[in-house]
């Protein structure tokens, strides 16, 4: 009996991760307009300005490593948001044939003004997140590191159908 009230609330957890997916793949198409650049920019842009203003003097290759995204796609993201004035392109002064991404000012404030709606919106979960004691973070941290090796999995089998 225990394991079928354990089964249903698995189940449960499943449904809600699902949801909670797909409505945040529907949020990743919306672009957003930050009123004080006159600049519209989408989701993947915006992540791109965030991963960069977190570690800023980034390569390509690492960007791609940490978003989950190709280096070609990381490629074409910055070269964007270049034109756009939200990054620079430099080269590394250790190692000339590699090029480091910083943030331009617009990019800062994109960053920062991003940051602050992130606090303002998702003050509840991150208060939760900032409470939780560390065994329940480490609980947090394997569980996406495993969710991720799954998707990879799933990703890189080349099989997307259902077996029968």
């Amino acid at each position: 009996m225990k394991q079928d009230a354990k089964r249903l609330r698995l189940m449960n957890l499943i449904e809600t991760l699902l949801r909670v997916t797909n409505k945040f793949q529907a949020e990743l198409n919306r672009p957003h307009y930050f009123e004080a650049l006159n600049e519209t920019l989408y989701p993947a842009e915006i992540h791109m300005i965030l991963t960069v203003g977190n570690r800023n003097g980034i390569t390509v290759t690492q960007l791609a490593d940490l978003v989950g995204i190709t280096k070609g796609a990381v490629s074409q993201t910055v070269s964007k948001l270049e034109k756009k004035g939200l990054v620079n392109k430099d080269q590394d002064p250790d190692n000339t044939s590699r090029v480091l991404i910083t943030l331009t000012t617009r990019g800062k404030a994109v960053y920062y003004a991003h940051e602050a709606n992130h606090e303002e919106r998702d003050k509840e979960v991150l208060d939760f997140l900032i409470n939780l004691p560390d065994t329940g973070l480490l609980i947090l941290e394997n569980f996406f590191r495993l969710m991720e090796t799954m998707v990879d999995r799933h990703i890189h089998s080349g099989d997307h159908g259902v077996k029968q």
